[in-house]
């Protein structure tokens, strides 16, 4: 019996070893075949985790309601579910299993005054065979504070042998039924219009401004996502915009998930082929699994579809919210490594923009500071990775992507504040933007492993090393620098030890001067939170390639040989 219980032990914190624990999302492989795998079978040991989570939740957060459960489309989702319900079941916890959820539309649902907290199961853009669990309320995910009590009481019972053993016995029940997935779309629905239109009373001339406009559509490739069964074709048909979709069935994933490069080549072709049938077709996106990312595509002025950088994508939809704002002051929050464009879109509109650290909830978190100090924030989110958030959603949404283009495209006021004419096209609107240099988050050179897991030490190091060798950097025009620590809803102008705390994880930013003072640029890095590498950006200002490939080899250089000094050491 002793035996048996070492063994469960053993496999449990074996299987917790690969995964990766972070506010925005619990994430490990959990298909039986691996990082592409398609079986739903899982074993043992992480069923046990889901039922440990489902536990630790109930033991952290005490719910007196009801628990909301989704999943995405992955094929492991289903078995996770049915452990976390069963063991909810097991304690007396009711919940709402809505079953396949796109995360903004289970996210809506959870704004309902139904639910104590939500659980939902994906690993968002991560490959197929990877799964993980969001913890939240009230339309967003929890806080790294609120959800380390969690963290904590879930690390103990990974521990507790007696635990993992009720836990087993626990988790054998059956899958439940999906409950209130109808009226989860129907609150989505109106929430995005919500969202768009900016008040309920707006909700109507919203709709009518979109349907009286020349044609407009909308190329999708679903990927196979959990937006196949959302509200993206119905809303569409309301609004009286055209669309077509490929890989449109619940499950149907016919490539890489992350939506970038070359994974939007088949929402490209698809719009390209779409426009020149119908030319109303402009726009195009591709969604990860879980459906709150998706970055586009669109018809330049050639009539090629084209791909819009992760970076771009956040900078237009910037754009299109300031521009339809009436009200101030304004304000933008964005993360650490999101690019400099975004402060000279806001002030054309007379906003500020404020950073925070990398994180959907930092972002959310800060917006909501901003908010009680008397800001208007219409618009959130993280540049590096085209996650835009339109107020008042705590989570990205390609839906409002879209839908704020086009509505900024049929508000002759809105386009006229920007380019002085009261039409224009897509390819325009986005050659309209500042020009910046930045580097792709999916480069390969946006990331480095290191061997450390003393990020104090490491970053210390760093700023020795690079205070040695910044003159180096007078040779490409680079006179001066400020540095900035990101934590939290933090952006601190602050060097040394005494700017930072706890782990050492949150991003490390130099501002970079020209030799009239000028900002031209920054670099930037930050330990990943969801893989064991550096995350590494530059931008720069203007069309310079060069200098911003040399500003980043620079970068790497610094943080090679940072990497060797502390294994020497």
């Amino acid at each position: 019996m002793e035996n048996s219980k070492a063994k469960l032990s053993e496999s449990v914190i074996n299987a917790l070893s690969t995964m990766i624990i972070s506010a925005s999302g619990w994430r490990k492989v959990f298909s039986i075949e691996g990082d592409e795998g398609r079986s739903e079978q899982i074993c043992n040991a992480d069923a046990i985790i889901a039922g440990c989570a489902a536990l630790a939740l109930t033991m952290t957060l005490k719910p007196t309601k009801t628990v909301l459960l989704g999943t995405d489309t992955r094929p492991t989702g289903r078995p996770l579910a049915q452990c976390a319900a069963s063991m909810f079941h097991t304690l007396g916890i009711p919940i709402r299993f809505v079953g396949v959820s796109a995360a903004p539309e289970f996210m809506a649902e959870s704004r309902q005054d139904d639910y104590d907290f939500f659980f939902y199961i994906s690993a968002s853009h991560n490959p197929i065979g990877h799964n993980g669990f969001k913890f939240g309320r009230n339309g967003g995910v929890f806080t790294k504070k609120e959800v380390q009590p969690v963290v904590d009481c879930f690390t103990k019972l990974a521990e507790d042998i007696d635990q993992l053993e009720f836990v087993q016995k626990s988790i054998k029940g059956p899958m439940p039924e999906i409950e209130g997935k109808d009226l989860a779309v129907s609150h989505y629905r109106d929430f995005v219009l919500l969202t768009i239109a900016g008040s309920k009373q707006l909700i109507p001339s919203l709709i009518s401004n979109l349907r009286s406009c020349p044609s407009m559509g909308v190329a999708v490739d679903f990927n196979g996502s959990a937006r196949t069964i959302s509200i993206d074709r119905a809303i569409f048909d309301e609004l009286g915009i055209l669309h077509s979709s490929i890989n449109d069935q619940p499950g149907e994933i016919a490539h890489a998930i992350v939506p970038e490069g070359k994974n939007l080549e088949y929402c490209r072709n698809l719009l390209e082929k779409k426009h020149a049938e119908d030319s109303s077709f402009i726009l195009g996106y591709t969604p990860d699994n879980d459906g709150d990312r998706g970055n586009l595509v669109y018809i330049d002025d050639d009539g090629k579809s084209r791909i819009l950088a992760a970076q771009t994508v956040f900078a237009l939809v910037v754009l299109c919210q300031l521009a339809t704002s009436s009200t101030g002051p304004l304000a933008v929050a964005a993360n650490g490594p999101t690019s400099m464009r975004i402060e000279d879109i806001a002030s054309r509109f007379n906003a500020v923009c404020f950073r925070s650290e990398v994180g959907e909830a930092n972002a959310v978190a800060l917006a909501e500071e901003l908010r009680s100090q008397g800001y208007v924030v219409p618009i959130l989110g993280e540049g590096s990775n085209g996650g835009s958030i339109v107020h008042p959603s705590k989570v990205r949404d390609p839906l409002d992507s879209i839908l704020s283009l086009l509505k900024f495209l049929s508000d002759k006021s809105a386009v006229s504040s920007w380019l002085g004419k009261d039409t224009c096209t897509i390819g325009e609107l986005v050659r309209s933007l500042p020009v910046y240099t930045t580097t792709d988050a999916f480069s390969p050179l946006a990331g480095m492993k290191v061997r450390t897991n003393d990020f104090g030490s490491f970053k210390t190091h760093f700023e020795a090393l690079w205070q040695k060798r910044f003159n180096d950097l007078s040779k490409l025009g680079i006179s001066s620098y400020e540095e900035y620590q990101l934590e939290g809803t933090s952006c601190n102008k602050v060097s040394g030890p005494e700017g930072r705390s706890g782990n050492c994880r949150g991003g490390m930013k130099f501002m970079l001067n020209d030799m009239e003072g000028n900002c031209i640029g920054f670099v930037w890095f930050r330990p990943s939170g969801t893989e064991p590498l550096l995350r590494l950006l530059v931008d720069v200002k203007g069309s310079n390639q060069q200098l911003h490939d040399k500003l980043l080899a620079f970068e790497r250089e610094l943080l090679e040989e940072t990497d060797n000094s502390l294994l020497k050491a």
